[in-house]
């Protein structure tokens, strides 16, 4: 069978970021392929979140509130930079905030020595 993308197809191809490189590249074209009635693949057929320069990746099927997407972020910035930023003066430098209300953030997302490798 032959099968060729169209041309906005490798445009999109050719600029989209893909963080899982060609790996993820693969899986993609692999999916479009098996689920295509033609004999072209279209930008329709890729299955991605959105990309945006301004916004990065947009999932289509967010689920949740604000509040919940807000704390997960925030949970994991805090557990990439609490190895690096030790203690709370550190930690509260770096980011612009009390000492004490970062006590608190990492208290309530149970980021400390035990749970975070150092």
């Amino acid at each position: 069978m032959n099968l060729r993308l169209t041309e906005e197809c490798r445009d999109f191809i050719e600029h989209y970021p893909w963080p899982g490189n060609v790996r993820q590249l693969e899986n993609v074209l692999t999916r479009a392929t098996s689920l295509l009635e033609g004999k072209e693949i279209e930008v329709s057929h890729l299955q991605l979140p959105a990309y945006t320069r301004e916004h990065g990746y947009l999932e289509e099927e967010f689920e949740g509130t604000l509040d919940a997407a807000v704390k997960n972020f925030e949970a994991d910035l805090l557990r990439k930079l609490y190895p690096a930023y030790p203690s709370t003066r550190q930690l509260a430098k770096k980011l612009g905030l009390s000492h004490t209300a970062i006590a608190n953030k990492l208290r309530e997302y149970d980021i400390n020595k035990k749970t975070v490798k150092i």
